[in-house]
C-alpha cells in the first residue's frame, strides 16, 4: 500500500453474506461502472480497481464474504469515485471503519477519515511527516 492511500474496513452488519447473492451483485454493477475488476494477488481476494489507485478488496471464504476494504489513494480520488463507494456500502446496509470508530458511509465520514490519516499528513508535508518517523 501506497503512503498516500488510506486503507478503510468495510463493516458487513449481517453475520454471513454471500457474494453470489443476487442483492449483493445487483449493488456491484454500479461499482464496476468505474472500478474495473482486476486480477488479485490472491485467489481468495476479488478485486475492484488497480491496487496503485483506489480500489475495493472482497476477501471470500468459500462464497461466503469474510472482509471487505477500501483503499483510498488521496491523489486521485474524487467525489464521484467516493459517490459511487459510498451508494455500494449503503446499498448493502454496511458501514465504514477506522481506527476503531465505525461510521455510515458518506462523503463527509470519507473526509474526516482522510484528514486523520497518515496519507493526508504526508501529502499535506512530506518532510515533516518524515522527520516524525526518526
Amino acid at each position: 500500500m501506497a503512503i498516500w492511500q488510506v486503507a478503510i474496513n468495510v463493516i458487513c452488519k449481517e453475520k454471513t453474506i454471500k457474494y453470489s447473492d443476487e442483492k449483493f451483485q445487483s449493488s456491484m454493477k454500479n461499482l464496476e461502472t468505474t472500478f474495473l475488476k482486476e486480477n488479485s494477488w490472491s485467489k481468495t481476494i476479488i478485486q475492484y480497481g488497480k491496487l496503485d489507485s483506489t480500489c475495493i478488496e472482497i476477501s471470500l471464504y468459500n462464497d461466503i464474504i469474510d472482509e471487505i476494504s477500501v483503499r483510498v489513494d488521496l491523489q486521485t480520488i474524487s467525489k464521484e469515485q467516493l459517490l459511487i463507494i459510498c451508494n455500494f456500502i449503503n446499498e448493502n446496509n454496511f458501514l465504514i471503519e477506522y481506527d476503531g470508530e465505525k461510521n455510515k458511509a458518506n462523503v463527509d465520514n470519507f473526509v474526516k477519515i482522510f484528514k486523520k490519516s497518515g496519507a493526508y499528513r504526508f501529502l499535506t508535508d512530506p518532510q515533516q511527516f518524515l522527520s516524525q518517523i526518526n
